[in-house]
């Protein structure tokens, strides 16, 4: 399937907040990292990594941007 997409973006992302959870639900995530750079690191410090991840496991993943100027 080709999928194309057209984003046109009024104001840039003050900062991105990356879920990573076994629901696509995101209810209990096991990573949550908030950054406002392109990239982040998965630390295990209990703060972006809140449970062990477990090989052969489905995950979902989102990343939401987000806008103080409104």
């Amino acid at each position: 399937m080709d999928a194309d997409y057209v984003v046109t973006m009024t104001y840039p992302a003050d900062y991105y907040l990356l879920n990573v959870d076994t629901s696509p639900t995101f209810n209990d995530p096991s990573i949550v990292v908030k950054t406002a750079n392109n990239a982040a690191a998965i630390t295990d410090d209990g703060d972006v990594l809140r449970k062990p991840l477990v090989n052969g496991q489905l995950y979902f993943w989102r990343v939401q941007a987000f806008s103080q100027r409104l």
